[in-house]
C-alpha cells in the first residue's frame, strides 16, 4: 500500500514539475514576444513614397519609420535575435473592410499561433480572432515578386515559408 502511494505521489510530482516547466517556458516566451512587440511598435508608421519598398531591419532602425511590411520584417528580426522562430505573414487585416493588403508576424505555439501586429499594437492568439480577421494570402504573385526582390537585395531568408521554397527554386535556376 505504501509503495502505491509513493508511486502515485512521484507521478503527481513529476507531472507538476513538467507542468511548471511548461508554464515557465510559456511565460519566458511571452515576455520575449511582448518585449519585441514594444520595440517594433516604437517604429512610427509611414507610407512608402514612390512605390512599395520593403526596408531591411537596419533601414527601419535608421529611419525610425516604416509601413506594415517594414514593421513586420523588423519584428521578425527582433524575434529571431531572441531565439524565437516566427513568420512574416501577408494578407488582409479584415475581410469585412477590404482596404489593402497588410503584413504582420505569426509565432506558432502549441497548435495555435500568436498574431503579432506592431502596426495595430495587437498581440492575440489566432484562435481568439474572428475567421475574417488577419486572413492570410497564400501564393500571391505580387507578394512572391516583392519577397524575391527583398531577398535578392538584402540576402535575408526565413521570412515566410509559404513563399520561400518557390522563390529559392527560382533564384537557383537564375544562377
Amino acid at each position: 500500500m505504501a509503495r502505491k502511494a509513493i508511486a502515485v505521489s512521484c507521478r503527481c510530482l513529476t507531472g507538476l514539475v513538467l507542468g511548471l516547466g511548461a508554464f515557465v517556458n510559456i511565460a519566458c516566451v511571452s515576455a520575449k514576444l511582448d518585449s519585441a512587440m514594444r520595440q517594433a511598435a516604437e517604429i512610427r508608421y509611414a507610407d512608402d513614397e514612390g512605390g512599395d519598398y520593403w526596408q531591411s531591419p537596419k533601414e527601419t532602425i535608421a529611419r525610425g519609420t516604416g509601413d506594415c511590411e517594414d514593421q513586420a520584417i523588423y519584428l521578425h528580426h527582433l524575434l529571431l535575435k531572441k531565439g524565437l522562430r516566427s513568420e512574416v505573414t501577408f494578407g488582409v487585416e479584415d475581410l469585412s473592410h477590404l482596404k489593402s493588403g497588410h503584413a504582420w508576424v505569426e509565432y506558432p505555439i502549441e497548435g495555435d499561433a500568436w498574431v503579432l501586429d506592431p502596426t495595430r499594437r495587437l498581440m492575440r492568439l489566432r484562435s481568439n480572432l474572428k475567421k475574417h480577421q488577419y486572413y492570410t494570402a497564400l501564393d500571391q504573385k505580387r507578394i512572391r515578386h516583392k519577397l524575391m526582390a527583398y531577398m535578392t537585395r538584402t540576402g535575408a531568408s526565413g521570412l515566410n515559408s509559404h513563399y520561400e521554397a518557390s522563390i529559392r527554386a527560382r533564384l537557383r535556376r537564375k544562377e
